[in-house]
């Protein structure tokens, strides 16, 4: 059965140049979500949501580090506060920006870096304790010259890079989530040019016991898809986008 939806489209903002991923989360408090995103070649922005239909834009940073795009939200430093977790695509940087006091204030945001340069290939990230020591630790994806899934152990602000997988042909999509209800948080990833779509079962000894390699589809150019529950049942599924080419 068929349920149409009617959507209405309104214009938050215009005028940026290249505008590549975004999220919402309320990052004033007022109860409504604000909105993140990246100009590629110009900078990071949020806007400020009224709640009435009206966004203002704040600067988060003008220009270096340039070319971000996937990100995540979370409490990365465990301030109360969300961070922004991005990767630069351009310089394989994966680092976060947080910010002290009022977020609409000119010097309130910081950069700090997770990995400065060898992230070769940067593409997504994921966010979740993986460890279960209650810090956040952060998993990403790297395509073509870096072919790539990695992590990072958050051990109280200081970070270890662990390999997942290496040499694996094109890394995209990397999700976190508990694929096997263990209470334990999983990674789902996909490869598009080694055809697969795969489960990295985490069994509960991280970092002392490697992860579990599942295969859950090797159908030709997987890229995107989250793990989600489509039948109700109470555990996760997979959504799959296949291909680049018609």
């Amino acid at each position: 059965m068929t349920h149409l939806i009617n959507l209405t489209e309104h214009l938050a903002q215009d005028g940026f140049e290249y505008t590549y991923g975004i999220s919402a989360f309320d990052l004033t408090g007022n109860g409504v979500p604000d909105l993140i995103t990246p100009d590629t070649d110009v900078g990071l922005y949020w806007l400020e949501n009224d709640g009435q239909g009206n966004f203002t834009r704040h600067v988060i940073h003008k220009r270096t580090p340039e070319w971000l795009e996937r990100h995540q939200v979370a409490d990365i430093n465990g301030d109360g506060r969300p961070e922004l977790v991005f990767i630069d695509n351009i310089n394989g940087c994966l680092l976060y920006f947080e910010y002290e006091g009022d977020p609409r204030l000119p010097g309130s945001w910081r950069t700090r870096y997770v990995d400065e340069g060898t992230l070769t290939g940067a593409y997504a990230v994921a966010v979740a304790d993986f460890t279960g020591n209650g810090h956040l630790d952060i998993a990403a994806s790297t395509w073509r010259k870096g072919n790539q899934f990695v992590w990072y152990e958050n051990r109280d602000g200081n970070w270890v890079k662990h390999i997942l997988e290496d040499d694996i042909a094109e890394t995209r999509a990397i999700h976190a989530a508990d694929i096997n209800g263990n209470g334990k948080t999983d990674l789902l990833g996909t490869a598009r040019v080694a055809n697969q779509v795969i489960w990295y079962e985490n069994t509960g000894d991280l970092p002392n016991q490697p992860w579990v390699k599942h295969i859950i589809d090797d159908a030709p150019q997987p890229i995107h898809g989250p793990p989600v529950d489509m039948d109700g049942d109470g555990d996760h599924d997979v959504v799959m986008a296949h291909g680049m080419l018609p």
